[in-house]
């Protein structure tokens, strides 16, 4: 009997640890990938300093928020994502992950 709990209780760390171990590596991958939008964008800008832009960051009040700047964020989705936003896709959105969000959903479903 005493094996037995041992083995589940065996089994039952290796699954945690199994787990642990995927949702670490698809942090890290999401990471990444934000990292790569976070840096395309901060290289899209002039205004944008290098280094300062988060996801959590509030890309209206970040830098000068114009149609024209709007534009070229919509065109550097466009080229580097191959997705297309929407007027409302932008009204949704406040932070950069918000945007990174719109744009992996449109990505995974075509």
């Amino acid at each position: 009997m005493i094996d037995k709990i041992s083995f589940k209780k065996e089994k039952s760390i290796g699954e945690s640890s199994n787990f642990f171990l995927f949702l670490f590596f698809t942090t890290s991958v999401m990471e990444l990938l934000i990292n790569d939008f976070i840096s395309k964008i901060e290289n899209e800008f002039e205004d944008v300093e290098p280094g300062s832009v988060k996801p959590a960051t509030q890309f209206r009040n970040h830098f000068d928020w114009t149609s024209v700047n709007a534009l070229i964020l919509f065109s550097m989705i466009n080229v580097e994502y191959n997705v297309t936003l929407s007027a409302e896709d932008l009204q949704k959105s406040t932070t950069i992950q918000d945007l990174f969000n719109i744009i992996e959903t449109k990505a995974a479903n075509g």
